[in-house]
């Protein structure tokens, strides 16, 4: 998690300022171990790791979590709310990454632990001095899970009902770009509205830093979109693939129809940056390439049966 001001699609809505941004992207940084590293001294400047380190966390300490007991427990019991799951919290460190020292986020402000802001700007060695001397996975672990809950709360407030999935992956998009969104953004208009199905594709939306599109974060969406879409709505049923429209899609010529609609209507729900137009022409094709190299499948760009069926079926890995 770092500090920015990222935007939604400005061909779509207009721009919202948020306090936080991600860190992650692709070309991953190596994950520090804190073995052996040498703090950051006082006015030093960490290195900069565009991106920041992300990929696996490394393993995360035992900690109470969620909490059962005590006052904290009691209250988010009594008020109905739901508390982001150990999956959730795992979601969101593989994301973020684990820095045992002050780094540089991709906005360049200090940062260190899993994502976690220091401050705005360059470290200055004004820092606090357990940041300076470097901090351990329990450290920064802890400091993940206080932010997590200041973001769960803020998805709570939205009083919309949310299986576990769903509200996992709001609170890593909260955890990510700060609770911005919640100020009248098509994403809270379509879960106030009930509209679920539009929700990973609104979640796509947000992968701009500075106006400039980030792979980091079209992943990280995807992801997340891909998380939402596993949930579903209490008393709804589960979405299972459609029957195959019988006919392969391929090109040349570009195909077209209601059934190539269908299927690019699916891979945008999950996260895909796909035309809805119906011609599956050479964009098509490249989304399908890539969904089939993903999830293990023949690499033709041909949307067959196995490739249509994946569209519903498969999870995003």
């Amino acid at each position: 998690m770092t500090s920015g001001t990222p935007r939604e699609d400005p061909e779509e809505e207009g721009v919202l300022e948020l306090d936080t941004l991600t860190k992650f992207e692709e070309g991953e940084a190596p994950v520090a171990t804190g073995d052996g590293a040498e703090p950051v001294a006082e006015g030093s400047q960490p290195s900069l790791e565009e991106g920041g380190p992300a990929g696996d966390p490394g393993e995360l300490p035992e900690l109470p979590y969620p909490p059962t007991e005590g006052k904290e427990g009691e209250a988010i019991a009594e008020r109905g709310a739901r508390r982001l799951s150990s999956e959730g919290v795992a979601f969101i460190a593989r994301y973020e990454g684990f820095r045992s020292r002050l780094y540089y986020d991709a906005a360049g402000h200090c940062t260190i632990g899993y994502g976690h802001l220091v401050h705005r700007g360059s470290c200055n060695g004004g820092e606090p001095a357990e940041f300076r001397a470097g901090i351990g996975r329990d450290r920064a672990l802890e400091l993940l899970l206080e932010r997590a809950a200041q973001f769960a709360a803020a998805v709570n407030r939205l009083g919309v009902p949310l299986d576990q999935n769903q509200f996992d992956a709001l609170v890593s998009f909260t955890f990510n770009l700060g609770p911005g969104w919640i100020q009248d953004s098509g994403l809270q208009r379509a879960l106030e509205a009930g509209n679920y199905a539009v929700v990973p594709r609104e979640m796509n939306r947000w992968v701009y830093v500075g106006g400039k599109k980030l792979q980091g974060l079209v992943k990280r969406r995807r992801a997340e979109g891909e998380l939402f879409f596993r949930g579903r709505t209490p008393d709804a049923p589960s979405v299972e693939a459609p029957p195959w429209a019988g006919r392969p899609f391929t090109q040349p010529p570009p195909m077209s129809g209601e059934d190539v609609r269908q299927w690019q209507s699916q891979m945008e729900k999950r996260g895909w940056p796909i035309d809805v137009d119906g011609i599956y022409g050479d964009r098509s094709e490249d989304v399908c390439r890539s969904f089939q190299r993903e999830k293990g499948l023949a690499d033709d760009g041909d949307v067959g049966p196995e490739t249509w069926r994946a569209a519903w079926a498969v999870l995003v890995t």
